[in-house]
């Protein structure tokens, strides 16, 4: 009977060690068991060295997760966390894009990875994004990207430049800030840029091609320079709209109101419609600091050829055109007002004008005009 009862105690004592050694089985198991479609595939390596939880890839290395397809010439691959670091001529391929980078983080648990120099990123043929360092998250199917950040889009040629970005990647909406920069480069390999913006921030849309730029925005196209607090660019209907204090100035002219959009033909200007407060100053004469004036509700300038223009202005329209006589002598003022008013300006000089509706003007030889 003692015997019985001490072969018991041993089979009793060594049951929970048992249990343990199971469970911590079942448990590895369970750690290592995967959804198929989020489990790393080893395509290729020339060379393969196994430590523990590592795996030293050498060679031609190809891995896959699901629809994407990573080829490098080395990895360290932890098998447990399912980290895996490559280097060496990289690149992340998936139906729609493909990214390459000196280095690459991949993180087979969340499909999150970290590209590391050199990164460069296209997508479908139309866009190309290259930065130093980059992050995406599979999650919010963000790419962040850090220093040096240049986006091409294939679509019209234009190139955004900054020093941090984001890249949405199902939306197709990018986001540049820190010193960003638009710039429309010429048709010939040395033109200068036809047209560059600046801003604080700068929201690009693929989908419509189009760019909003928030905060100090600086245009220049052409001879042409603005400014204003923000500004809206749809390049594929050539239209640029100016709101926040936009103040345009061109040649000898200075143009504000409350809004200002640009009318293009193939990046050439032919039309600035001005809407509320509308205001042209322009030279009056090249030795003098007068300005002529004409302000309205509204404003249309029509660009008729390199130095002829049509002015179109409604809405309380006042007009303040200054005379000088063929010896260049100042002779004074022409005051005028109308509903509307309209002008055929040739160089810095008024050809025609019309006023309709009702009208009144007068003439004011120096020193005689009203004060205002």
């Amino acid at each position: 009977m003692k015997k019985m009862n001490k072969e018991a105690f041993v089979i009793l004592a060594v049951i929970p060690l048992l249990i343990l050694l199971l469970i911590s089985n079942n448990g590895n198991a369970f750690q290592q068991k995967k959804d198929p479609d989020k489990q790393i595939i080893l395509d290729h390596a020339d060379t393969m060295r196994t430590k523990g939880d590592f795996r030293t890839l050498i060679g031609n290395v190809q891995i896959r997760q699901g629809n994407k397809t990573l080829r490098a010439n080395h990895a360290l691959w932890d098998s447990r966390s399912g980290l895996v670091n490559l280097s060496g001529n990289v690149f992340l391929v998936e139906p729609d894009q493909t990214i390459t980078a000196r280095r690459i983080s991949y993180f087979e648990n969340t499909g999150n990875y970290e590209c590391d120099g050199d990164v460069d990123f296209v997508r479908k043929d139309s866009i190309r994004i290259r930065c130093d360092f980059a992050r995406f998250s599979e999650l919010d199917q963000l790419l962040t990207l850090i220093d040096s950040v240049r986006i091409d889009n294939y679509s019209d040629g234009a190139i955004i430049t900054g020093q941090r970005g984001k890249w949405f990647k199902e939306t197709e909406i990018a986001i540049v800030e820190f010193d960003p920069v638009y710039k429309l480069p010429g048709k010939e390999k040395n033109e200068l840029d036809t047209l560059v913006i600046k801003s604080k921030l700068i929201t690009f849309e693929k989908m419509t091609n189009s760019a909003l730029f928030t905060s100090d925005v600086e245009l220049e196209i052409a001879e042409m320079l603005a400014v204003s607090d923000t500004l809206f660019h749809e390049p594929d209907s050539e239209r640029t709209e100016l709101t926040g204090a936009p103040m345009i100035w061109r040649d000898q002219d200075q143009l504000s109101g409350k809004k200002i959009n640009l009318i293009s033909e193939d990046n050439n200007i032919e039309r600035i419609i001005i809407k509320g407060d509308a205001v042209i100053l322009s030279e009056a004469h090249e030795m003098d600091e007068r300005r002529n004036r004409l302000a309205g509700t509204d404003m249309i300038i029509k660009v008729i050829d390199d130095s002829s223009r049509h002015v179109h202005v409604q809405g309380d329209a006042e007009g303040e055109y200054h005379v000088w006589d063929e010896q260049d002598v100042y002779n004074g003022v022409n005051l005028s007002a109308a509903d509307v008013i309209e002008l055929i300006i040739e160089g810095n000089k008024v050809s025609e004008i019309i006023l309709e509706g009702r009208t009144s003007g007068a003439f004011y030889p120096p020193g005689m005009a009203p004060e205002k």
